[in-house]
C-alpha cells in the first residue's frame, strides 16, 4: 500500500506518536491532523488511462486493507495480480469527516467525491510530497507502482 496526502500525513504523525498502539493510534493520528487537511496536485496515470486533479488522499494498493483496518483499496485482492488507485478529491472537512467512516467498510468507492482506477500499473505526479508504503517513508513524488504476479515466494504456499 502507498499513499499519500492526508493519509501519508496521519502515518508521520502516527509514527510519532508513542502512545496508544495499534488501530487507535491511527484514528488518534487522524484527528490530530485533520485540521491540516490540505489539497494536492497530482496527475495519475494507470495503464494509459489519464487523471489529473486535486487530491485531499490517494493510496495505491494491491491488498484492501491499510491504517489498522481500513478498507481503502475495497476491489483488489494481494493475489490477484492487480492494483487499485484511490482518490478522494478536492473536499471539505467536514465532507472529508462524512466520507472517512465509509473507509472501514470500503463503501466510500461509492461516493461522488471519491474516484478509483484498477490496473497492473499507475505512475503519480505531482506536488512535492512525500509517499508513504506500509508505514515507511519512500520519498517524494513521483512514483511508479507495478505489480508483477508471483513475484514473492510465501512458505507454504504452492504456486499456481
Amino acid at each position: 500500500m502507498a499513499t499519500l496526502g492526508f493519509s501519508g500525513d496521519v502515518t508521520a504523525r502516527a509514527n510519532a506518536l508513542s502512545w496508544p498502539r495499534g488501530q487507535l493510534r491511527y484514528t488518534l493520528a487522524t484527528l490530530l491532523q485533520l485540521p491540516r487537511l490540505r489539497t494536492l496536485p497530482v496527475s495519475v496515470d494507470v495503464e494509459g488511462t489519464h487523471v489529473s486533479g486535486d487530491t485531499t488522499l490517494l493510496a495505491i494498493g494491491n491488498t484492501p486493507f491499510f491504517g489498522g483496518g481500513m478498507r481503502i483499496c475495497p476491489d483488489v485482492e494481494p493475489d490477484d495480480g492487480r492494483l487499485q488507485v484511490v482518490s478522494i478529491g478536492d473536499v471539505p472537512r467536514r465532507t472529508f469527516l462524512r466520507v472517512f467512516p465509509s473507509v472501514f467498510s470500503g463503501r466510500h468507492v461509492d461516493r461522488p467525491e471519491v474516484t478509483t482506477a484498477i490496473g497492473r500499473s499507475a505512475t503519480v505526479v505531482g506536488a512535492d510530497v512525500d509517499v508513504w508504503a506500509d508505514g515507511d517513508r519512500l520519498g517524494p513524488l513521483p512514483l511508479h507502482v507495478e505489480v508483477v504476479p508471483r513475484a514473492v515466494l510465501v512458505a507454504g504456499v504452492r504456486p499456481t
